[in-house]
């Protein structure tokens, strides 16, 4: 089935949708409130993510939201899923506008952030036609843009960082900290769209999907530590001028910088973050694909109506980048979080209440009972 992800590919998933827009921008974003205590700020945003993602993982190893909807009806699946869409449509015009501003700020010069936009999200969507399952092998095969960027700096790299200007902690206090998680609340919980997979369980495993969440677990909690020594790392490399140095990931995989008629381009660095900010729009997208399909809608006619939402309305609100930032540090910041705590919560509930049994290798709800 085209929504079912194995232990392996869901965990990859996971990861490039928690990391990759937290990769971006929002370490300086987070650097204006907290300053060099950001790996505090991300540390404390990771952990609720960690928290929700408990509620989720059992939900996908039932069958995700479509078991829900085979249970309880339409009308429950629609109280929970249609908040859900609406803030993975959101999420994504804002995105989609920080991949404008990458592109046409640090990758290239002189370019039109329109243009950028529709062929990022005209890709991401031909991605997500594949469903989860073909976003999932894609980005298992993207995975070796990490190692490269290790080869390359240890190749070329001459980064200089200093991780005593990590000290002294929170010399104004924590409330800093606080403020900056607040700030940058819109950038978190964003394992929404794995409700609406299937997280496949082998069919030998003889203790239902104990092995295969905690092998995800693990795998998201290695990434979370790895994000947080990212962050720490930016302030050792950085220091002060974390908060004016935007595109956090690039500047730091930034060892080999070419330069062509097109722009300048730090190729490694830019290669992965790209691509898995392709995948990470394209898994959001295929959510919305998947959720259709709860109310017998082909998931690519759907994917392309939200393509097509995008592309009008990113232009209309969001035309450029300070105009989605202020939009995203707005009161909707609280829509999305409650959304993305509060849903998978309740989603997690209705199965245990339910009693709806995990799906053997990905199969519906119906063909386990």
């Amino acid at each position: 089935m085209k929504n079912s992800l194995s232990a392996a590919q869901y965990a990859i998933v996971a990861i490039i949708l928690m990391s990759v827009f937290k990769l971006s921008v929002l370490p300086s974003l987070t650097a204006q409130s907290a300053g060099k205590d950001i790996w505090m700020s991300i540390s404390m945003i990771l952990l609720s993510e960690m928290i929700s993602l408990a509620f989720i993982v059992p939900v996908s190893l039932s069958g995700g939201l479509d078991a829900i909807r085979q249970k309880y009806g339409k009308v429950v699946y629609s109280l929970i899923s249609v908040p859900i869409i609406v803030v993975l449509i959101i999420k994504t015009l804002v995105y989609v506008s920080e991949v404008n501003a990458f592109s046409s700020s640090y990758l290239f010069y002189n370019i039109s952030t329109d243009k950028v936009g529709i062929v990022f999200v005209i890709a991401a969507a031909y991605i997500a036609t594949k469903g989860f399952k073909g976003i999932g092998r894609a980005s298992s095969l993207a995975l070796w843009t990490l190692p490269l960027i290790l080869a390359v700096g240890l190749l070329f790299g001459e980064t200089e960082a200093d991780f005593t200007r990590l000290k002294p902690v929170c010399v104004n206090g924590v409330m800093p900290v606080f403020e900056s998680v607040d700030s940058v609340l819109f950038w978190g919980f964003d394992f929404s769209p794995l409700l609406f997979c299937r997280l496949k369980r082998r069919e030998s495993a003889s203790r239902g999907g104990t092995c295969e969440a905690c092998a995800v677990f693990g795998a998201v909690a290695l990434a979370c530590a790895v994000i947080a020594l990212v962050y720490a790392t930016y302030i050792a490399a950085y220091g002060g001028a974390t908060a004016i140095s935007p595109h956090a990931f690039a500047a730091l995989g930034s060892f080999n910088v070419v330069n062509t008629e097109v722009g300048s381009i730090d190729w490694p660095a830019v290669v992965c973050w790209l691509s898995f900010a392709v995948f990470a729009v394209s898994f959001n997208l295929g959510a919305v694909g998947e959720w259709a399909t709860g109310y017998s809608v082909k998931a690519p006619f759907a994917v392309i109506a939200a393509l097509a939402a995008i592309c009008v309305f990113g232009p209309l609100f969001f035309y450029n980048f300070e105009k989605a930032l202020d939009f995203a540090e707005s009161a909707v910041k609280y829509f999305t979080a409650a959304a993305g705590t509060i849903l998978p919560f309740a989603a997690f509930m209705l199965v245990k209440i339910g009693k709806i049994p995990e799906a053997d290798g990905g199969g519906t709800y119906e063909k386990v009972l």
